[in-house]
């Protein structure tokens, strides 16, 4: 083993699981140097004295610090709660529907508050004098190739550890998302340590999904609102200077995949909207821009958010993808958008937007008029009533004059007057 090849050495441990990676490490020198840089381009974080030791302890290493492209960070933390008594009393309920002795009963919630002080201790000492803010800091600093980052709504990372530490069927009852103060807390640290990150995604991450989790261990995250209370707090307008300094290098946004979809009020969607533009208005080398998963529609009086509102006014001259759903547009404001980043858009999704002025074989008839020069995909979904991933690329760059609209819609007729006959 010693003797093989690094080349041989990276082909078998390329296709590991973390955990596989861990024990490989362990064998011997040769694997373990070639374990390493798979082992360490991503690394998990939440906001805990083990995960920010962890991070540490990497940061300071001279080679594994190296090997650091990516961090998936986790906003649930465990709070606090105000009435203690409340609380035993929920745990108290909880194991009433556990099959245990009344022994293991009172062990089991004595181990359950003993650890629950232990947690509120640790939150107290990190957010005393901004403590996890400098300790993010100064191993973000010493991350020479950190680049990427997601931002895991979905909490897995966190799940996993604090049910280990309270049990299966206890920690809903005591924990939190709580990334409308977490997300601010990293981007703070990111900006002190002087990082600039590359890709931004706030979603589920599939470094460390559900399917790490043994099946009692559900995501903790069932506060959708608080992610979008995060992109709120985090990008509002006192922070602009400190998110322009952090995503003045970003490539790709990635705003989508929630644990459900979010229905919310004309005056949330309107500050999501403000958020979402603040990251997009100080990314000037934007080349790819994802965002899906947030429902505005739940009311009558909550219209879809402007085409506009997200990409419109800033220079994005690169963008080459664009996946968006659930918004409306003016024809001459959508039809403006492509024309002027013609020469570079290769990607473009849609989903449920809605023309206000026009149909959309007039919008892509319109769009025949520009010469895009690397277009490889325009897809409509649910654009158009009950027509699903419609392909329009072929009509726009002129390889066809068939509008496939009017012949989706004359297939449909089609198909239906036969299954009419047959009936």
């Amino acid at each position: 083993m010693e003797k093989l090849p690094q080349e041989i050495l990276h082909k078998i441990v390329e296709c590991q699981s973390r955990k596989s990676l861990h024990n490989i490490r362990s064998v011997n020198k040769s694997l373990s140097s070639a374990a390493a840089p798979f082992l360490f381009h991503t690394i998990p974080l939440w906001i805990s004295l083990e995960s920010l030791d962890a991070l540490s302890h990497i940061s300071e290493h001279p080679l594994l610090a190296g090997y650091v492209r990516k961090v998936v960070f986790s906003p649930l933390r465990f709070i606090e709660r105000r009435d203690e008594s409340a609380l035993r009393a929920l745990v108290r309920d909880a194991l009433e529907y556990s099959p245990m002795s009344q022994n293991a009963h009172a062990i089991s919630l004595g181990k359950y508050m003993a650890s629950y002080k232990r947690y509120i201790e640790l939150q107290r000492y990190l957010a005393s004098e901004s403590l996890a803010v400098k300790i993010l800091s100064r191993a973000f600093a010493k991350l020479p190739q950190f680049e990427i980052l997601d931002v895991d709504a979905w909490s897995s990372i966190a799940s996993k550890r604090l049910f280990e530490d309270f049990g299966d069927h206890k920690g809903i009852a005591i924990c939190t998302s709580d990334s409308e103060d977490t997300m601010s807390i990293l981007f703070r640290a990111l900006s002190s340590s002087s990082t600039r990150i590359k890709s931004f995604k706030l979603g589920h991450s599939e470094d460390f999904s559900e399917n790490d989790l043994h099946p009692n261990h559900r995501p903790l995250n069932d506060s959708n609102k608080s992610n979008l209370g995060a992109l709120i707090r985090t990008f509002r307008e006192p922070d602009k200077l400190r998110c322009r300094e952090v995503l003045s290098d970003l490539r790709n946004l990635e705003i989508t995949d929630f644990d459900s979809p979010i229905r919310v009020s004309l005056a949330t969607r309107d500050m999501v909207s403000r958020a979402i533009r603040e990251i997009i208005r100080y990314s000037f080398k934007m080349e790819s821009i994802v965002i899906g998963g947030l429902e505005f529609d739940d009311f009558a009086d909550t219209p879809k958010p402007f085409f506009n509102d997200f990409v419109t006014p800033y220079d994005i001259s690169h963008l080459n993808t664009l996946k968006l759903g659930l918004c409306q547009s003016k024809i001459d404001d959508f039809v403006s958008f492509f024309r002027l980043r013609a020469a570079d858009i290769r990607h473009v999704e849609l989903y449920e937007v809605t023309i206000t002025d026009a149909d959309w074989s007039t919008v892509l008839a319109r769009l025949r008029d520009t010469k895009f020069l690397k277009l490889e995909d325009f897809i409509l979904t649910y654009c158009i009533d009950c027509i699903d991933d419609l392909c329009a690329r072929d009509y726009i760059v002129r390889r066809t004059d068939v509008d496939p609209i009017q012949q989706k819609l004359e297939n449909f007729k089609a198909a239906w007057i036969k299954n009419r006959s047959q009936c």
